[in-house]
């Protein structure tokens, strides 16, 4: 079986070969990797990647095509036995389902508000319970500087702005429960300082 999937800018296509009990070799690119499936329930997994372990909860992209391109995944893992576990978030496109089909051109528009998008509107990505608002209206911001901390499948993300400027309007606040694609935070950009007259 082999899907593609977009992460950012890159393309990975993963091809799974099953090994028997529960077991299975992922070609990613040039590198194998050998994983196994502890425990699988609704939107929660835990496996081993190469004896390391890590667990995850995923979420799709409601309505659209059944497959779902849009996955949202938030990985727990320990870099090394006994260390602090590790979260990172991820917004993955599907782009092709297992029989190699394509289902979306790889030129796949970044999600607003995502840096390098160049818009300014923050929205939810999946349902969630916004935890921290940390910029107010009027307030000057880069891009990359946090916004707002968000709850989703257990674990927090922080979102960034997208372009830097001004903070036009926050439409949340701490403890609301937001749905997925709800605007929580418009930033307007940056107003280009004259030109030489």
């Amino acid at each position: 079986m082999s899907v593609s999937y977009q992460l950012g800018d890159q393309i990975y296509t993963v091809r799974l070969e099953p090994q028997g009990n529960g077991t299975w070799l992922a070609h990613v690119g040039s590198e194998t990797f050998r994983v196994e499936l502890l425990s699988r329930s609704a939107g929660e997994l835990r496996f081993t990647v190469d004896g390391q372990p890590f667990e995850a909860s995923t979420a799709r992209e409601a309505g659209g095509n059944p497959g779902g391109r849009r996955r949202f995944v938030a990985l727990l893992g320990r870099p090394e036995p006994g260390a602090a576990p590790a979260v990172h978030h991820y917004e993955l496109t599907r782009l092709a389902d297992p029989q190699g089909q394509a289902l979306q051109d790889p030129a796949v528009a970044r999600p607003a508000g995502a840096p390098g998008s160049g818009r300014g509107v923050v929205e939810a990505p999946m349902p969630g319970q916004v935890r921290q608002v940390v910029v107010q209206e009027g307030e000057r911001v880069q891009a990359g500087q946090p916004l707002l901390v968000l709850e989703a499948m257990k674990m927090t993300t922080r979102l960034t702005a997208g372009i830097s400027g001004r903070v036009a309007r926050v439409w949340v606040q701490p403890g609301e429960a937001v749905e997925r694609g709800q605007r929580l935070v418009e930033v307007e950009p940056a107003s280009e300082p004259p030109g030489p007259a």
